[in-house]
C-alpha cells in the first residue's frame, strides 16, 4: 500500500470574494447527488450530508466565536503605478466525505485572524467581511444540502448556529465557574 502524503493546505480569506453553492449529480440519473462549495480561493466537493453537516457546523462555530473580534474590513495594499504582466491566483479543491473533525480558534494577542480547521484544510480569516462570505456560502450550501440529502439527515444553518450559540454559553459559563472555584481556593489558603 503506498504511503499517503502528508498534506496540509493553507488558505488567507480577506475582504470581499466570490461565493456559491450549488448541488451536483454524478450521473444522468440523479444519483451520486452532492455539494460544490466555492468561498474564494477554495473549492470543496462535499460528497454526503456528514461531511456538509461538519463543514457547515465549523462555519457556524466560526460565526459565533469569531464575528465579534474581527475587524470589518482589512486596508487594502496600495497597488505599483508599474503596469503589471498579469496576475496568478491559485485554487485550492479538496473532497470531503464522512466525519470531519474541525476546530475553530478565535483571534489572540500574536494572531490577529480567526482560524477554522477541517483536518488537511486552515482558513484563515483576517476580516469581518472575509468571514461573511465564508458563512453565506456555507448557509446557501446547507439550504441546498437540505433539499439533497433530506431534512432528516441534514440540520439547516439556523439550527446549527443555535447550537453553537448554546455550546459558547455553556464554554464561557464553565469558564467562569473555573475562574471562581480558583478564586475561593485562593480565599481558604489566607
Amino acid at each position: 500500500m503506498p504511503k499517503p502524503w502528508d498534506m496540509h493546505v493553507v488558505v488567507d480569506a480577506t475582504g470581499s470574494d466570490g461565493c456559491r453553492a450549488r448541488p451536483r449529480s454524478a450521473h444522468r440519473d440523479g444519483t451520486g447527488a452532492h455539494m460544490v462549495v466555492q468561498a474564494g480561493p477554495l473549492r470543496v466537493y462535499a460528497l454526503d450530508a456528514l461531511s456538509m453537516t461538519d463543514l457547515t457546523s465549523a462555519w457556524a462555530a466560526a460565526h459565533i466565536r469569531g464575528a465579534h473580534l474581527l475587524p470589518i474590513e482589512l486596508p487594502r495594499p496600495t497597488r505599483s503605478a508599474q503596469p503589471t504582466l498579469g496576475i496568478a491566483y491559485p485554487i485550492a479543491e479538496v473532497v470531503v466525505e464522512g466525519r470531519q473533525r474541525w476546530n475553530v480558534r478565535p483571534p489572540q494577542r500574536g494572531r490577529p485572524f480567526l482560524e477554522v480547521g477541517v483536518g488537511w484544510l486552515t482558513v484563515r480569516v483576517h476580516d469581518r467581511i472575509a468571514l461573511d462570505t465564508q458563512v453565506r456560502s456555507w448557509a446557501e450550501a446547507s439550504a441546498f444540502a437540505v433539499r439533497i440529502f433530506g431534512r432528516n439527515r441534514m440540520p439547516s444553518f439556523d439550527a446549527l448556529l443555535e447550537q453553537q450559540q448554546i455550546r459558547a454559553v455553556r464554554e464561557a459559563a464553565a469558564h467562569d465557574d473555573r475562574r471562581i472555584e480558583r478564586g475561593r481556593g485562593r480565599g481558604r489558603d489566607r
